[in-house]
């Protein structure tokens, strides 16, 4: 199993979650939302995790919210970003549930991108993006 069959599962916590793709987009057949996780590159000074939801999303912006937050509360206590509203990511238009798009942070910085290499890191990352789905399921269940 690689990297990034691992923290798909982790993510979807044993949900099975099948997209197709074709000209409009992306398309969930099974699963309550989808998470895209990625870098990002920008100035040499920018870092931190920030993620991403579809603007006019209740639920996305709810998930994203929960997202941002665990990964400022047990990876970056300093990383003072907002989870953001987003209508121009193609990801994020053209996907038919709950969205959210997590930027683990900037390779254009060099500290960012020296963490975001090992693997200690990248399993604290996929472990605090689990916890921040985990806690959503858990609103949604419980009301």
């Amino acid at each position: 199993m690689t990297k990034k069959e691992s923290l798909h599962r982790k993510s979807c916590t044993g949900k099975i979650l099948f997209t197709w793709i074709n000209n409009n987009g992306f398309h969930v057949i099974s699963g309550e939302f989808f998470s895209s996780i990625q870098t990002s590159y920008h100035e040499p000074e920018v870092s931190g995790a920030q993620v991403f939801y579809y603007t006019t999303s209740e639920e996305g912006k709810k998930l994203a919210e929960i997202i941002q937050a665990q990964l400022r509360l047990s990876l970056d206590p300093d990383n003072h970003r907002e989870a953001k509203a987003n209508n121009t990511y193609y990801l994020l238009k053209k996907t038919s549930t709950t969205i959210v798009i997590v930027e683990c942070g900037f390779l254009s910085n060099t500290e960012e991108a020296a963490l975001l290499k090992t693997e200690e890191y990248q399993d604290r990352v996929a472990w605090n993006i689990h916890l921040g789905i985990m806690q959503y399921l858990n609103q949604q269940q419980n009301g």
